[in-house]
């Protein structure tokens, strides 16, 4: 699902540009980190915000991979009611 979306938004950049994004979202893949390998978070995580480029130009925006905010009420969401998650308190940055 998340490579046909890819082929869907590269189709969307300027006709100068299409080439390279049809291109690369042919070879879409999902990133790895070795933990055990680098045990430092890669910069990827650890950086606010970020700069992409999008059919509309460039646009900097938060990184949704810098923080993670737990629902206040997991229950209902995929958590079982009795798995300590889905009590979790809500953490803010």
């Amino acid at each position: 699902m998340l490579w046909d979306h890819a082929q869907i938004i590269a189709r969307t950049y300027p006709f100068s540009q299409q080439d390279d994004y049809i291109a690369a979202a042919a070879t879409l893949r999902v990133p790895y980190w070795d933990w055990a390998a680098i045990p430092t978070l890669p910069d990827v995580v650890t950086t606010r915000t970020i700069a992409i480029n999008t059919p509309g130009g460039f646009q900097e925006l938060d990184n949704p991979l810098y923080n993670y905010t737990f629902q206040a009420n997991a229950v209902g969401n995929g958590f079982p009611s009795g798995e300590p998650v889905s009590a979790c308190a809500v953490y803010e940055d």
